[in-house]
């Protein structure tokens, strides 16, 4: 067991001296937009990276930097340095070197654009001289061009064809362009009996008529060397609008000037141009505000909502040049907040009302602390909508109240022989964990319970 310990132990201590043994480069990678490659946005830029080397390296050993196949080095030349000493400075055509307080000094650069590499030499005089640092920059009178993520691979020989040492670094990434997320959800609590304002606000906690969608814009324009163009943004937002109508494209207004519309009775959109996507972007966010207004026509509905987004963009500002044929995605299905009544509210999807046989009533316990006004709402069996009522009696605090048949037929305007079948919705002033109803109906002397949607696995609210 020691000899196995001892060979394990030698084993680490190889393999962290082989690894120990290697150049290192750093650099500051270009940034490369992944919208700008696509629609075939290059970098054509010198770029610069550092090297250290961890071995000696005799004078007349040969270095090669390998660079990967993104990076274009056609036209770039080399040739015989000029170093001056005084300066640190080495000129090699369109390769420079920057040595520091080296004494060392490179020669005779070759470049190959078969295998996309960089050879050159140490002068004869002075060796590299382990940890020795120096800058290699290409591109200068050409340049080279960068069209994806891309590294450089170090190894160096001496001069009879000994390897001498390796080592690779990152010198150019890809980073997402645009991005955008939600901010700040709608979160509205609408007031029960009209239904067509909010009352109170989760965010502010103070009441207001409005609720606002806070979308986080993000462009790193300013930080890549190809910045694409949005020249077409459309965010998508899915709710419940069936009686938005009047308080759509009137009542929703985009801070930046997006062109709010609505699209049907579950989407709306918002449109931004270039200009309102790029004063998006320099303030960080757009406000989305919904202003409910005393003279709505119709109620606002409970609803949740998700927020989707696509975007066109170019290589030029106008979208001419190379246009992204499909919109790209930017947000898929975000979760958006939620509209919910200032209430509990359940429904009853099946309740005979007005039936000679039959007598309907509803159970409600109502273990709050207060009495609770009792809205009802109802859609009859061929589609005819009743409501919503306020009910003459309450939910006693601490009790069952029973609402009876007879009250649902003079709230609805029934009466026997209506022989109406009722998907009957209560909407209840106490929170939804106090509040449990009990819908059933009787023929003759036998009792059918009737099951509400509070006893299914999903919270309506």
């Amino acid at each position: 067991m020691k000899k196995v310990f001892k060979a394990s132990l030698v084993a680490a201590s190889l393999a962290g001296a082989f690894a120990a043994n290697a150049a290192s480069i750093s650099s500051t990678p270009v940034q490369l937009s992944t919208e700008g490659l696509a629609v075939g946005l290059d970098s054509t830029a010198a770029f610069s990276f550092d090297v250290v080397v961890d071995k000696l390296h005799p004078a007349a050993s040969e270095i090669t930097l390998t660079l990967s196949d993104d990076v274009d080095l056609t036209g770039l030349t080399g040739g015989a340095c000029t170093n001056n000493p005084g300066t640190g400075l080495g000129d090699c055509g369109d390769i420079l070197f920057n040595y520091g307080t080296g004494s060392f000094t490179f020669d005779s650069v070759a470049i190959d654009t078969d295998d996309n590499t960089i050879t050159f030499n140490v002068n004869l005089g002075n060796p590299l001289t382990a940890s020795s640092a120096f800058r290699v920059t290409v591109g200068d009178t050409n340049l080279p061009t960068i069209a994806g993520a891309s590294t450089v691979a170090y190894s160096s020989e001496t001069s009879s064809g000994t390897a001498i040492e390796t080592g690779s670094g990152v010198i150019a990434e890809e980073v997402t362009q645009y991005t955008l997320a939600v901010d700040t959800e709608l979160d509205g609590v609408i007031e029960r009996e009209e239904r067509t304002e909010f009352v109170r606000n989760f965010v502010t906690g103070s009441n207001g008529l409005d609720d606002t969608l806070v979308l986080e814009f993000g462009d790193k324009a300013a930080d890549v060397v190809n910045p694409a163009f949005a020249n077409g943004t459309v965010v998508t937002i899915k709710g419940d609008f069936s009686d938005a109508v009047v308080h759509a494209a009137a009542n929703w207004v985009s801070a930046e000037g997006a062109t709010v519309v609505r699209v049907n009775a579950t989407t709306l959109t918002a449109t931004y141009t270039e200009a309102q996507w790029d004063a998006a972007a320099a303030a960080g966010e757009d406000t989305i505000t919904f202003s409910s207004v005393a003279t709505l026509a119709n109620p606002i509905d409970p609803s949740s909502f998700t927020v989707s987004a696509t975007q066109s963009y170019s290589s030029l500002t106008a979208g001419a040049g190379t246009v992204i044929a499909t919109p790209a995605s930017l947000l898929s299905n975000a979760d958006a907040g939620e509209w919910e009544l200032d209430a509990a509210v359940i429904n009853v999807p099946y309740l005979p009302v007005g039936y000679a046989q039959f007598s309907s009533n509803v159970e409600v316990s109502n273990l709050g602390t207060t009495d609770a006004d009792i809205i009802v709402e109802a859609v009859g069996k061929t589609g005819v909508k009743y409501g919503p009522v306020t009910l003459s009696k309450v939910a006693k605090k601490g009790a069952v109240t029973t609402v009876f048949e007879g009250d649902l037929m003079t709230a609805f305007g029934l009466s026997k022989g209506s022989d109406e079948k009722l998907s009957v919705t209560f909407i209840i002033d106490a929170d939804a964990d106090k509040v449990t109803l009990a819908p059933y109906y009787r023929e003759g002397t036998a009792r059918v319970n009737v099951v509400s949607d509070q006893y299914k696995a999903d919270d309506i609210r």
